[in-house]
């Protein structure tokens, strides 16, 4: 498939520079995605995934980079012990964009652009959850503010509780008391 990154070379482990993302050398990035609570995929799931990386793809080489990473936590831990609100997700997927800027305004819109759709896309197939390592402030699936939060934390109500006594004039900024 076009965009597909070549095995890597054992000697690149020991050059901190090699890797997805270095050829060319990327000055853009957008990072989404979504979480997978069962092992099991759809096929209608899958044909999506494959609409927006092969039939509808990125057709530059190292610009778009999909990846499913097994997440299954201990579920011995009860849900809102902390923030992670994943507990019980099986998978991660990682819809990962890079380029240079230098390919203009346009190829930078369209990029964006897919990105929006191909998540837009999966809106009807998993739930509205993310990885809040991969933070995407335009989740296609959150309309409000709540549902962002919602979408990467567990116990908002008590995130923002503490966030207004320890940090009530926003110190440190973030969205549990206003938008972005």
């Amino acid at each position: 498939y076009y965009g597909a990154v070549p095995g890597p070379k054992y000697s690149a482990l020991l050059n901190r520079d090699s890797g997805w993302g270095k050829k060319p050398q990327p000055d853009q990035a957008y990072t989404t995605g979504r979480m997978g609570y069962e092992w099991n995929m759809s096929s209608d799931l899958f044909k999506e995934f494959m609409y927006w990386v092969s039939t509808n793809g990125i057709m530059d080489d190292y610009v778009l980079l999909v990846m499913f990473l097994p997440t299954a936590g201990d579920p011995s831990i009860p849900q809102n012990v902390s923030a992670y609100g994943h507990r019980r997700a099986k998978w991660n997927v990682q819809i990962r964009y890079v380029w240079a800027t230098s390919k203009g305004t346009d190829y930078n819109k369209n990029i964006l652009t897919h990105g929006q759709q191909f998540q837009s896309g999966l809106d009807k197939f998993l739930p509205c959850r993310h990885f809040y390592n991969y933070v995407d402030q335009k989740l296609t699936c959150a309309k409000t503010n709540d549902q962002w939060l919602s979408a990467y934390f567990s116990d908002i109500s008590r995130m923002k509780a503490i966030k207004r006594r320890v940090d009530p004039n926003e110190v440190f900024r973030s969205r549990l008391l206003s938008k972005p």
